[in-house]
């Protein structure tokens, strides 16, 4: 079925809510807003004000200012969540910074391979990666794919790569689609090292931070130190710098945070993901996490986790700096929920008793 729906203009977008059933008493308001936010965007919002979502109506008693004010709450609450990832984020680039240029005793010695698992630098193949690069592709046998490579020597039992191809020709699997092929090459020629320090290249070739400029001008080296790497680039690119290390780097990170190395590893990428749905304004209200944070067996309020929001200001509660005034979050959620009552916490994944767990 083809999309064939117009474009509506801003009167004809409050008609349609109106003809919905939806209450708007104001309608020099609404239009005020609607042309203020991407009708799409505050769609969002209408969920729980609909009897009939298949038709997009609308309970009898409920009015456009409903929504508004949900909007501003998750408003509200994204930038309140934001200071926490920020603080977050920060103690991450200075305890992997620190951590890994005290113990080389050098500042170029992220270019040095013997920081990293094999994996990281190409020399080993997970399933997963091939589920990554077969993710377009839902009618292949993943792991058919991953035996074969094993049957024709491409790959040991453990994933290590024992024979490389030069070009997709090369590749003698003939019962699968070119496409397919090319996705899987990939494995096989750019290590996620090299993409890693490719992408750490263009990010510092766009930036104009006064330090890095400052370093090219005096200094002729072709990297920065890493102190400058890990203030420029992206905490998803951070996040991959941590993951690509090997396990005892990883493991004396990891010890910073009183947490087993792989559940830092995943947390960082959970956090990742709550930064941008922060960054780019997505919605946080009742949002069911694509990326979750793992919940840690070993810990008191295991029971209380879930895919939800509230799993990530545990998450936070572990990995945000002690000068953070958590206190002081704690107070300001407090009454950001109290002004907004309307809004069912349980939706987000908070339990009733969620200051209990989030105290420190």
């Amino acid at each position: 079925m083809k999309y064939e729906k117009p474009p509506l203009s801003i009167q004809e977008q409050s008609k349609q809510l109106c003809d919905r059933g939806l209450i708007i008493k104001d309608k020099g308001f609404a239009e005020s807003v609607l042309s203020s936010i991407n009708y799409y965007r505050l769609s969002a919002y209408y969920f729980p004000f609909q009897k009939d979502k298949e038709q997009h109506l609308f309970y009898p008693d409920k009015r456009f200012e409903d929504i508004v004010r949900l909007y501003e709450f998750d408003s509200a609450l994204r930038v309140l969540i934001f200071r926490l990832v920020e603080s977050a984020e920060i103690l991450a680039r200075m305890r992997i910074t620190y951590c890994l240029v005290t113990k080389y005793n050098g500042p170029f010695c992220y270019v040095d391979k013997k920081l990293y698992s094999p994996k990281f630098l190409g020399k080993q193949l997970a399933i997963e990666d091939l589920e990554k690069q077969c993710r377009n592709f839902p009618n292949v046998d993943v792991r058919w794919l991953w035996d074969q490579l094993k049957e024709k020597d491409y790959i040991d039992k453990k994933g290590i790569i024992t024979k490389r191809f030069l070009n997709i020709n090369e590749f003698d699997i003939n019962s699968i689609d070119e496409k397919v092929k090319k996705a899987i090459f990939k494995c096989f020629s750019v290590s996620p090292f090299q993409e890693w320090i490719r992408q750490m290249d263009s990010t510092l070739l766009e930036s104009k931070e006064t330090f890095v400029m400052h370093f090219r001008e005096k200094y002729e080296n072709p990297y920065l130190p890493l102190w400058m790497i890990t203030e420029t680039i992206s905490f998803g690119q951070l996040s991959k710098l941590y993951a690509g290390l090997n396990s005892t780097n990883k493991k004396e990170i990891a010890k910073l945070y009183d947490l087993p190395h792989k559940l830092l590893g995943q947390w960082l990428h959970s956090l990742t993901y709550l930064r941008n749905i922060c960054a780019h304004h997505n919605r946080l209200w009742n949002r069911v996490l694509e990326i979750s944070p793992r919940k840690p067996r070993y810990l008191k309020d295991k029971d209380v986790w879930d895919n939800k929001i509230f799993s990530l200001l545990l998450v936070l509660k572990r990995m945000v700096a002690k000068t953070f005034d958590w206190e002081k979050f704690i107070q300001e959620l407090s009454n950001l929920l109290k002004e907004n009552e309307f809004v069912d916490i349980n939706n987000m994944g908070f339990p009733d008793d969620w200051k209990k767990w989030l105290s420190r």
